[in-house]
This record gives C-alpha cells, structure tokens and sequence, in this order.
C-alpha cells in the first residue's frame, strides 16, 4: 500500500520478519507475493475465531481490511505520533518461517522460541503471528502453515487465517482503548514560540482553553511503553502498561473503577447521602465545568481513535458513525486537532464506501457552518440522475456526485485546522506534509478523471488496480473547482525545509511523493526539481552514514566503493539498483539528459536510426550528471556508478562522426572533470573484479568509435588476379594501365565496385581507424572485425597488441586477420574492448556525420520530446570482401645473372637460370603461363625446340610445371636482345591445382635490366615487280659494331641474287658465298627473289599492311655472328628496322586477275579438246 495513500489512514501496518533459516531471495518473494495477493482481504472470507467478538468480520462482509506490509519498524517520531495516527505504528508483526527442523518436537521448539522472541523484540504491537511456510502441522493462535496452491489462493487463505487472530486481539485493543479517560495529542511548540523559555511555555499551555488536559486525567497508548511518554500520575488513570499482555489489566480496572462509581451512585439514590449532600451545586463556571470539558474532550478524542480502528478492521458503516458522532462533539469543544483527524477520518470512511459501492450519506458536520443551510451549497451538490435507476443505486451515485463536488473545499477545511494549534503546541510538519501530500493526490486522481470519482479513479485511490489518466491542459471539468493551479499551490505547501527537522527518510519519501503528484498533473519540470532535490538528501545521508560506519569500524571512509565494505553490500546495492535506474531514467529525460541503456545484449541495439533529443542548458545537464553520479558513488551502485559516468563521457563528447577541423566544447564536463570521472571509472571496476563481481563492465560512450577501414596492400608476390582479368591481360601483353587519375573518355559507373580476396592461412594487415573526441585517453585492449555472417565466414585476429588512443585525435590501430572458411562477405564494423568496458559491436562511420532535426520547433516545455522528429540517419559503410581457399606461395630463390645488368647485343640471345621454391607447406603450386613485359624472353624446355612456347603465347592447355608444397623449382629462360628495351619483368603465373582453373592466380615477378647494343642494321628495303610470278626484294646491311661480323641469310621460298657493295661498279665480278664478312662500319646490299603469294583483303586496312609486311619479314631470317673475341651470334630483326612505303606495299598486293572456268561437254571432248586437258593433282599447280 502507498504510504501516501489517501486511504493511508484505513491501513494496517504488518511488519514482515524473517524467522529460521530463510534466503533472503526467498523471503522478498513472499512479501512481493503478500503485497499483491493479500493486500485486500474481504471479511467475508476472514474467518470469526469467537463469538463474541466486538470487531467480528461477519458485521459487515461486503467490507474488507487492507494490509501494508513493510520489513523495517516504526520509528520513535512514528511511535509519538500513536494512537493519533494508529495506522503508523505495526499492529501486526508476521514471522515467515522457513528452513526449520524436519522433526516435529524440534519444529515445536523452535517455533515456540521464535514466538517468544517476537514477543519480547515487538512488545507494542496488537498480534504477533509466525508464517510457516514448509513442514506439516495444525495452525494455532500463533502459527499458520501456507497452504499447497497457487500463490494468489495459498497466500490470501493464510492471511485471511491471520486476520481473523488480529481481530480478536484488536477487539481486546479496543476495549482497552475505550476504558481511557483521554489521548494526548502529540506535538511540538509553535515554532514562533521555540525560543521562549519552557516554564513560560507550559504557562501558556495551562492558561490556553485549547490546552491538552493535565497528566493526570490522560494517559499516553492503551498499551503504553515504558520510557516513551511521561507515566500518569493522577488518580484514577491507569498505570502504565509495558506489553500488549498488561492492556488487559488495565482493561479490568477500568470496568472495576466503571462499576464502583455505579454502585456509589445506588446508594446515593437509595437515602444514603454523602458527607456533601447539603452543598450547593453551581454550574457554568469554576473547577467543575473546566473538568467536564476535560472529559468531554477526552471522550470525543479515545471515540475518534476507536472510530479509526473500525475503519482499520473493516467496520467503516459503524466507523463512519462514531466518527460522525466524535467528530461533531470536538468541533463543539473547539478541539480543532481532533476535529482535523475526525474529519480526515470521515473523507476515508467515504472513500472506502465510494470504492465497495456501499451506500452512504455526508454528514454535516463535514461542511463549514455557514453551509449548511446554505441553499446555493444545496443546490451545487444536486445531481441528476437518470429515472431507471434503483432507489439504492440512486442513492449510491447522489452520494459519490455529492462527495466528488465536496472533496475540493472539505479538504482545504481540513488542512485549515490542522494548521491551528492547541494553545502553545502544533503538530509534527511530518503530519500536516503527509495530509496535504495525501489530499493532493487526490486531487490529481480527479483532476485527471475530469473532476469526476468514477470507477476508475476509486480503483486508483484505494488499491492502485487501475493507472490514472494522463492529464491534460483542459483538466477537470468547467463547474469543477479543482484546477492544477491550485494543486500546484497546496504541494508547495507540502514540500519540506531544513527547519522541519525530519528524518532523512521522511524528507525522501515526501520529495518523491511530491514528484509523483507533480507528474500526475503533467509538470515534468517541477517533477524532475522534487527528484533532484530527493537525489541531494540521498546522497547526504548516505555519506553521512557511511562516516558514522566507517568511525564504528574504524576504516577510512574516503572512498566510496572500499574493498573493505565487502562484496555483500555492493551485491545487495546492485541487486535493488532497477528501481533506482527507473528514477534515474526519468530524472534524465525530463533534463533532457540522454542515459546509456543497460541491455547486456549489444547486438539488439539496432545502427542509429535516431538519436536521443538534444534540449535544455548544458550547465543544468552537467550539474544533474554529476547529482547522479555522486548519489550512485555514495550508495554504492557500481552499475550506476558506471552508467552515469559512461552517459556524463557521452555528454562531454560531440555524439557525431567528427572530421579533422572539429572543435570540441567543455560546457559539460572540462579536462579536469573528464579525467577524474574516466578514472573513477576504470576504479569502479578494478574493486569491482577485486570482490569478485566479474560482471560489472561499463557501455562504451562513443558509439562513433570506428571511423573507417582499410587493408594494405600485401606484398607483389602474395597479389592475387583474378581469372582473365584485364590486370593479367596487362600483364601478358606488356600494355600498362592508364596512368591518368581522371580521364573523360574512360567508360564509368558500368562496373560495381569488387569485393577484396583475401586468403585463408596468410594473415592480411589492416589499418582501423579510431576516433577519440575527449580529452582523456583510451585503452582498447582488444579488436576483431565484425562481419556480416554471409556464408558463416569469420575474421580470425592475428598477433593484436593493446593500444592507447590519444586524446581529441584520429588514430590508425594495425591489426591482421585471416578469413575461417571460404566465400563471399563483408566487413560491417570492429568489435573492441576497451579497458573497464563490455565489448561491443560498432558500425563504421566513414563520413562526417552530426545529428540534426527540425530547424523551426513550435513547441514548448516536455511536449519538445513528443513532437521532435530526427533528422536523417548516420550512414554506415561495409567493406566486401571474398575468402578464397588456401593459395601457393612460389619465391624466386636464385636467378643466375644476378642483380646486375645484362649485357647483350641486338638480336642476341642468352640463357639465364630461375629457380622457384613453394613455400606453402601443403597445398601445391601449378604454373599456367610464363610471360614477360617486353616479349624477349621465352622459357626452354627440354625436347623442345626454341621457339615451342614464347612470351607472346601464353600456356593454355597443359600446366608448364608442377611445383609441390616446400619444394624447388629450376626453370631456364632464352633473354632477346632488343634495341631500346633496357628491362622487362618475368611473370610465371600460378594456382591451386584444381581440375578447372581456379578463380583467383598469383604471379611471381623476376625484373631484368639489360643494356642492348647495336650489331647488325638493315635499312633501305626496296620491293622490284619482276614478272607476274615473283618480286625482288633487297635491303641494306650494315655493320654496327666496332668488330668484324659475318651474316648469311635463309629464306623459305626465295633464291638469293648476287650480294652488292654500294658504289661498286659491277656486282657481278664479286664471289657469291653463303656467308658474308663485313668489317665495322660497313655495308652490304641483300636481294633476295620471291614467288609471288596472291593476297586478296576485303578492306585496305592498317592491320591488311602489317599482315602483309610481317608475312613477308617472316620468309627471310638473318643470322650473324662475331669473328673477335668471345663468340656471340645473334638473329637479325627485320621487323623493327625496315619500313615498307605504300608503293612497296601494292607490289607485294599485286594486281587483282580474273579467272573464267568452263566445263567442256562431251563433244568439245571428242573433237580433240580431251587431249588438252591437264592433269590435276591434289597439291600441286598447273598452268591453263
């Protein structure tokens, strides 16, 4: 039950204790379990333990008992304030007994102790009753066992067996209570009058006519406590009673002193008169009317406290009756502190009745005596009913209208006389905040319902069952006089200061209860005031605690979270921290401060598709942040602790994917600030682990952490190429790739962006980079790329070192990772640990990105939230990849002309050695294609002659070779001497050893560098038409080289001419020799006769003329040698010296001949034309 309830005052306060051996998880379920299914117990199922029973249950069974359960006892200002207040103090203490002895005497014994003990810690309280909730046994007048069942039967039908004891001994309480001559009502000096001196002040109190009678006519409790209240010493009070077991005798003699005086008056009536017969009686002034107003008074006060326990066992007819009666009677007297609580009294009897849907009228005494014979009055409570409706029903809903329009000014009568003293004493502040506090909230629950006490608002009054409606700016209705306005006011009244004096509990729970009205009415802001102020006395209270443990054990208590409190108390703060977190939540979105959440699960938080509202003044933000966390600091929550310090970081920093000209403010937190939460941070943490609280782990606060990704590009020999890529195209033919950055011809936007391969068992290095917008550093102490899940395709880390990013910087972290299995995926984002925080997935953010929303807001006030609408979301980047199974890794281990050049001469040739080794260790290498740049280089095979495989035709059957894993490979090359080539690079291109060629191929690269010397020249070529057969074709050859060479030509089809000097008179004096000596820088003409080979083209073409030119330069080769020296021989290029005009071209063209075939008939035969005919071979020529 809501302690501050506007039916508080019906409750009774059950004390619920935990007996025997009970976990402690185990006894928070029952009294969870209590507190929902046996908070209202229905008399009708209470059963009647006797029969003559002043409270019986069966007077009323359509009534019911509401039960308060609590664990913690009344304190000494709550102990004062009994029988004032009876529903402060326990009447009730219930024993939940568990893990007891399996034997039954054992079960008896122990039992029997326990009761023993109950009775000697809880002397005051009505009943005492153990709840057992294991082992077999008969329910007494103090022990009940709980029933096998479902726990809303089992619980309710226990209690329900409890209540009915309680009734019993609360009908004996009453008794008791009835048999005193009057109450004391409890209170301290007006606080104008504090100063003055005590003599003085109990001067004042005699003289007042409001004063609370003498010690001797009142007693403090029927039950009394020994050392509680001043003992009465008067004649004829009953002494002081020290347990409920003295109430009784106390009772006894207070019927003896009843019965005495009856029996005096007998004989006075019978002729037996007095020594005092013969005086005069005077009425109307003196001691004797001061002394029946004393009695009186007396009498209405011990009939309001009776009244007020009928309400509490469930007689509220009978309660509302007496209370009625009393009521009236200190009104009368002008007793205005009981008249308040009669009256108060009344409003729940009401109110209870309202909610059973009993029948029930006002009294008048509940209305201002200028009102009560006002027609105006009458006539604002008429209410209209419809016709249909049954007598009692009509009076039923005329009860509760009536009721509904009153409550506005009869609770502001009532707080009106609890303001007023009696004489020099007034109330506890903690009893005039609790009632206004009560009476605004019931306010607020019709103000919500339009001003009207409908079911749902009766529901929410008495039992909470149904929650309010939100409320609106309209409110109640027009006739209503119930505004926010004046809600607001009455609260204000209600919140406490520092020279009220309360407990520290006290203040707490007023704030809060302050703060629930504040935003049932819908001022957040005043909510969130209340909280904050809560929040303060919390952490006041909870240090000074800590101080006075700290003293009694003698530690230091500078610390907040100690390893020497013990991992119990951080367990238990950490176990009741939900509660907590929810209040903590509100305080922040009504601050408009934004919390990190507390899911331990990472992966449901989805990428950020909006983000939290940035409103209000960052200096408010700051200073409730800091609230928080010195409340979390003091209690000691280290969730809390690390929550609030993770959102104070996320405050402090942009909440944005920053680029590198940012500036970073410090409204929030300054260096200073940020430097000491992190490390209050990562403390928490490290005494955290210390106690063995493993779990406790912060949420890192800057979601914008990974900033981009990229891979360095592995080394040449570990590329790979794709199959028939335009890359290994390149490379085959020798044509480099277009080395403009942007070129305007070049097709684009026709191909998607390709995914990167990476290879499984060859780790490949990475560069993250980080983000740190504070001013303090970050540990990350481990990283892993976060994939998509594609094809259950994972990154394995290899060889990560922790890393400390720098403070306000970007920072590259190096990692390298191997794919676990092959196929296609992407990389989504990094999951990092940094020191003192939970792992956690994060998203990359390649682009600068700020949240943003609506420029123009029309809103005011917390609706601001409601009607936000986020700006676009961050954009997050990936990065395709594909994993390939495991690749060769072959490496050029020797080659046998070094690093140095080689030295050749145009059209040379020489032989070099490679040998290759596979260094993969167990998947073979096979070598497809061996091509190098500038096509001078073509391999040798054994059995092969030389021109079998060159550089310009690639392998694209059979595999060159096979190299096996960790083996070598030794391969010999023929290197062309080629004028204006000075390098070029081997290529042997490699795969996996499949059936089919495999996707992706490596190559491994051998560069040359070679100088080429000029040796033997031709120019001037000339083409001469001899006949319709053939052409001469003739060209010059020089000798470049500074030595003797010889040379002699081979042709395929042609006759060699006569050789000729230039400038000699008759080339025919000279010797044709089929090799030909020419000295250094001389010159000889060649001539050569070749049959003519129609050439028929469809077009005239530059490709007709290079076909044309090289099938030519293909029929004539020529071959030198040196005479000086080392012996070198080499084949002359004629392709790169000669050059053909178009003229030479047309001869080699020919002209176009048209062929006309007939087929004789069988008479052109006959006539002798058969004798003509040739004979046709296959293969061969013939002329027609």
């Amino acid at each position: 039950m809501f302690r501050f309830s506007p039916v508080a005052p019906a409750t009774i306060r059950v004390q619920v204790l935990p007996v025997g051996k009970i976990e402690r998880s185990k006894f928070l379920d029952v009294l969870r379990s209590l507190q929902h299914h046996a908070a209202v117990l229905k008399l009708a199922d209470i059963p009647q333990v006797e029969e003559q029973q002043l409270l019986s249950p069966k007077a009323l069974p359509e009534s019911s008992m509401l039960l308060n359960y609590v664990t913690f006892p009344a304190s000494q200002q709550e102990q004062h304030l009994a029988p004032y207040e009876l529903y402060r103090e326990p009447l009730l203490v219930l024993g939940v007994a568990d893990g007891l002895d399996e034997d039954e005497e054992r079960r008896k014994s122990e039992l029997k102790e326990a009761a023993a003990f109950l009775r000697e810690r809880h002397p005051r309280v009505v009943h005492r009753h153990i709840l057992m909730l294991q082992g077999p046994g008969d329910n007494t007048e103090t022990v009940t066992a709980l029933q096998d069942g479902e726990a809303n039967t089992s619980y309710h039908e226990a209690m329900c067996q409890v209540a009915g004891r309680l009734l019993v001994e609360l009908s004996t309480y009453t008794k008791a209570m009835q048999a005193s001559p009057t109450i004391q009502t409890p209170g301290q000096p007006v606080k104008s009058l504090q100063r003055t001196s005590s003599h003085r002040g109990d001067e004042r109190g005699s003289a007042s006519g409001y004063t609370t009678p003498t010690q001797g006519a009142e007693v403090s409790s029927p039950t009394g406590e020994e050392g509680s209240r001043p003992p009465s010493r008067g004649f004829g009070s009953p002494p002081p009673s020290n347990s409920f077991e003295q109430v009784r005798n106390a009772s006894n003699r207070a019927s003896a002193l009843a019965r005495s005086d009856s029996n005096t008056s007998n004989r006075s009536r019978n002729g037996q008169r007095g020594s005092s017969q013969d005086r005069v009686s005077v009425h109307g002034f003196g001691p004797s009317t001061s002394q029946e107003k004393t009695r009186s008074r007396g009498k209405a006060r011990v009939g309001i406290v009776t009244g007020h326990i009928y309400m509490m066992a469930g007689q509220w007819n009978e309660a509302l009756r007496m209370l009625t009666e009393h009521t009236n009677a200190a009104r009368k007297l002008s007793d205005s502190l009981w008249h308040a609580k009669g009256l108060d009294g009344i409003l729940v009897c009401m109110l209870l009745l309202a909610w059973a849907e009993q029948g029930f009228s006002i009294p008048s005494v509940c209305f201002p005596s200028e009102q009560r014979s006002s027609f105006t009055h009458s006539a604002k409570l008429s209410v209209t009913l419809p016709t249909d409706f049954r007598p009692t029903e009509v009076a039923y809903q005329a009860a509760v209208g009536k009721l509904s329009m009153s409550l506005p000014e009869l609770l502001k009568h009532i707080l009106s006389l609890y303001r007023l003293g009696e004489g020099a004493l007034e109330l506890p502040p903690l009893v005039q905040h609790e009632a206004r506090l009560r009476f605004c909230d019931l306010l607020a629950t019709l103000y919500c319902e339009n001003g009207e006490l409908n079911g749902n608002a009766r529901s929410y009054v008495v039992a909470r069952a149904s929650p309010r409606r939100p409320a609106t700016l309209e409110g109640a209705s027009a006739g209503s006089p119930i505004s926010r306005g004046s809600i607001s006011s009455m609260l204000a009244e209600a919140q406490p200061t520092e020279e009220d004096h309360l407990a520290a509990t006290d203040h707490i729970q007023l704030l809060g209860g302050i703060s629930g009205v504040y935003s049932a009415l819908g001022m957040e802001r005043k909510s969130g005031l209340m909280l904050r102020g809560m929040i303060d006395r919390l952490t006041t209270a909870l240090i000074q605690a800590r101080k006075l443990g700290a003293a009694e054990a003698g530690i230091h208590p500078a610390a907040s979270l100690s390893v020497d409190a013990g991992a119990d108390i951080v367990v238990g703060a950490a176990a009741e921290s939900p509660g907590l977190q929810e209040l903590m939540d509100k305080i922040g979105r009504i601050y408009g401060v934004s919390l990190l959440t507390t899911a331990h699960d990472d992966e449901s938080e989805g990428p950020l598709t909006s983000v939290p509202f940035d409103f209000g003044n960052a200096q408010i933000k700051s200073i409730v942040l800091r609230a928080l966390l010195a409340f979390c600091e003091a209690s000691p929550d280290p969730h809390g602790v690390l929550r609030i310090a993770s959102s104070l970081l996320r405050a402090a920093g942009a909440y944005a994917s920053l680029d590198a000209g940012a500036s970073m403010s410090d409204e929030i937190a300054a260096k200073d600030d940020q430097i000491r939460v992190a490390t209050s941070l990562s403390r928490t943490v490290g005494v955290s682990r210390h106690l063995g609280l493993t779990d406790i782990q912060a949420e890192y606060w800057d979601p914008f952490l990974v900033r981009g990704i990229c891979f360095v590009e592995p080394h040449a020999s570990r590329n790979l190429l794709p199959l028939r890529s335009s890359k290994e195209n390149s490379a085959i033919q020798g044509i480099p790739g277009n080395p403009l950055l942007y070129d305007p011809n070049a097709k684009r936007g026709t191909q998607a962006k390709g995914r990167l391969p990476i290879v499984r068992n060859e780790p490949l290095s990475c560069l993250v980079t980080l983000q740190n917008p504070l001013e303090t550093p970050v540990e990350i102490e481990d990283l892993a790329l976060a994939t998509d899940g594609a094809n259950d395709v994972n990154l394995d880390l290899v060889n990560f070192t922790p890393v400390t990013l720098k403070p306000l910087c970007f920072q590259q972290v190096p990692c390298a990772v191997s794919p676990t299995r092959p196929g296609e995926f992407s990389i989504t984002g990094c999951r990092i640990k940094v020191a003192g925080c939970k792992e956690k997935t994060f998203r990359i953010f390649d682009q600068p990105w700020s949240p943003s929303g609506e420029t123009l807001v029309k809103f005011q006030g917390q609706n601001v939230q409601a009607k936000f609408h986020p700006g676009p979301a961050a954009p997050t980047a990936s990065v395709p990849m594909t994993a390939i199974e495991s690749m060769p890794l072959l490496e050029i281990e020797h080659s046998s002309h070094g690093e140095g050049n080689m030295m050749l001469l145009d059209g040379e040739t020489q032989t070099i050695n490679v040998v290759l080794r596979n260094k993969s260790q167990d998947v073979a290498a096979v070598i497809s294609s061996v091509n190098d740049s500038a096509g001078v280089m073509r391999i040798k095979r054994p059995g092969h002659g030389v021109g079998d495989r060159t550089s310009q035709q690639p392998s694209t059957g059979s595999a060159v070779e096979v190299v096996q894993p960790g083996s070598p490979l030794s391969l010999d090359f023929d290197v062309l001497g080629k004028v204006a080539v000075s390098s070029t690079s081997l290529n042997i291109i490699y795969g996996r050893p499949e059936a089919s060629p495999g996707p992706h191929n490596r190559v491994a690269s051998l560069s040359l560098h070679m100088t080429v010397d000029a040796a033997l020249q031709a120019h001037n070529p000339d083409i001469i038409d001899d006949d319709a057969d053939g052409f001469d074709f003739s060209f010059d050859v020089h000798n470049a080289l500074p030595k003797p060479l010889s040379f002699f030509v081979e042709s395929i089809d042609g006759h060699q001419n006569l050789p000729s000097k230039p400038h000699t008179p008759s080339p025919a004096q000279n010797t044709p020799k089929r090799e030909i000596l020419l000295s250094p820088g001389e010159t000889q003409r060649i001539s050569h006769h070749f049959s003519r080979t129609p050439y028929t083209s469809n077009s005239s073409s530059q490709n007709d003329d290079e076909i044309i030119q090289s099938t030519l330069l293909t029929r004539i080769q020529v071959i030198w040698r040196t005479w000086k020296g080392e012996p070198r021989w080499g084949t002359l290029d004629l392709s790169s010296h000669l050059t053909f005009t178009p003229h030479h071209l047309r001869v080699l063209r020919a002209s176009q001949a048209r062929l006309r075939l007939r087929i004789l008939t069988d008479e052109e035969e006959s006539e002798g034309w058969k004798s003509l005919r040739p004979r046709l071979k296959s293969g061969s020529f013939a002329t027609l």
